[in-house]
């Protein structure tokens, strides 16, 4: 009876706390027209990765219909003495889930940029591709990214993300760095 009773008196508050019509919903930072800004900050692992895979990627949000949204952000990746990548493009997110305070999505996205990897990067890919030649100059690549994520709205104007995504570069003409990669990121409605 007493665990009960505990039991009760710990989900009391949240049951009346998601019933309650004057807090703020999810849909005033998803809903069409609204402008989000933000950024998310993690690590990636993969073949390559070395454990010291970097990321970061800053976004202005906006959202076409009620959760579907389109992105402009930039991307910096640095695989430790690997590879270094920063580019912009474009992402699109889905919201499929939209709670009060909680929001599931799916993402894709696609970046132009510059890759530029080490002489030792190449070094050790000589044997694993059967290249014959390679060059040390930066070349123009492409990231494309597809992934899922959680939004947890934590303010009226500010929410909390994680996500996890597959991301896929092109280091050069000959060689492409595949990785999964995890971030947490934070929004703030703008507009």
């Amino acid at each position: 009876m007493k665990r009960l009773l505990l039991l009760t008196g710990f989900l009391v508050p949240f049951l009346g706390f998601s019933q309650s019509p004057s807090d703020q919903k999810q849909s005033e930072l998803l809903d069409q027209g609204h402008l989000n800004a933000g950024i998310n900050i993690g690590g990636a692992f993969g073949p390559i990765s070395s454990g010291d895979t970097k990321y970061l990627a800053p976004h202005i949000q906006y959202f076409l219909k009620d959760g579907w949204s389109i992105a402009i952000e930039g991307r910096h990746n640095v695989n430790g003495n690997f590879s270094r990548y920063t580019g912009i493009g474009l992402s699109s997110r889905y919201y499929f889930v939209r709670d009060r305070r909680l929001a599931l999505f799916g993402q894709l996205g696609a970046s132009l940029g510059q890759s530029k990897f080490s002489g030792q990067a190449l070094t050790d890919a000589m044997q694993y591709l059967p290249i014959s030649s390679y060059s040390y100059e930066r070349y123009k690549a492409w990231q494309k990214s597809a992934g899922l994520g959680i939004h947890f709205r934590i303010a009226k104007r500010w929410a909390l993300e994680g996500l996890g995504e597959r991301a896929w570069t092109d280091l050069n003409r000959n060689i492409s760095y595949r990785r999964w990669q995890g971030s947490i990121g934070i929004n703030f409605l703008l507009k």
